[in-house]
């Protein structure tokens, strides 16, 4: 396997890596170590993957969606409860997006499949650790408008609840402004700022910005390039 590639590995970053399949979760750690992070905890097991993440706080929390135990998804939800710090990022078989979605909502902020290079894999770490969202190219292609029909068709029936406010708002938060950029493009403050996305999160019952970036883009507020990028 070639595993180029660049990670920031300084200071090192710890993982928990929850993974059913052992070879797969052997070589993960392998290419994890090889480029400087600190494997911090590893198990099968989502319920046991809860309980590292509690007891270590790591940096960034690496999961399959088919775990023993506890799900990934319901790991996920309350390993961003627990530990929410830690950046969540998926490494599975699945490119479907009800999969892609539930992952996003219940917190996950990267998303990359196991046939991906390792230099993506990479960049997917990279990215979340930063705190960016980063879903691959082929799960990116799926979320655009007209994929997901059904949740698209019922995320953008949300929109209607948003003021032009608001909807401008979450445009900008989606593509990746902070609050004070955001009082500035508006001419509003930044406490206003501020409520607007807490009234935008409220209204369309999301709980982080990576589903709100998944939310503008399926219902083409933003292009599927600032989801991926």
């Amino acid at each position: 396997m070639n595993v180029t590639g660049t990670f920031s590995t300084a200071p090192a970053k710890s993982v928990v890596l929850a993974d059913a399949q052992t070879l797969s979760r052997r070589g993960t750690r392998l290419l994890l170590e090889a480029r400087g992070f600190v494997v911090a905890g590893e198990t099968p097991n989502g319920a046991d993957a809860v309980q590292m993440a509690d007891d270590l706080q790591p940096d960034a929390f690496i999961t399959d969606l088919d775990l023993r135990i506890l799900p990934g998804l319901e790991a996920i939800r309350q390993v961003r409860r627990v530990s929410p710090r830690t950046s969540i990022l998926v490494l599975t078989q699945t490119e479907m997006c009800p999969s892609v979605v539930g992952a996003v909502r219940a917190g996950a902020t990267g998303y990359v499949l196991r046939n991906s290079d390792p230099e993506e894999f990479c960049r997917a770490l990279d990215s979340v650790i930063l705190g960016d969202m980063y879903l691959c190219p082929r799960v990116a292609k799926h979320l655009a408008p007209g994929h997901c029909t059904h949740l698209e068709v019922e995320d953008c029936h949300g929109l209607g609840c948003l003021t032009a406010r608001e909807l401008q708002t979450a445009r900008l938060v989606a593509e990746g402004y902070s609050s004070p950029r955001i009082s500035g493009l508006m001419n509003i403050s930044p406490a206003t700022a501020d409520r607007h996305r807490a009234n935008i999160m409220k209204k369309l019952d999301l709980h982080s910005v990576s589903a709100l970036v998944l939310f503008a883009v399926r219902c083409g507020l933003i292009d599927t390039q600032k989801a991926s990028a």
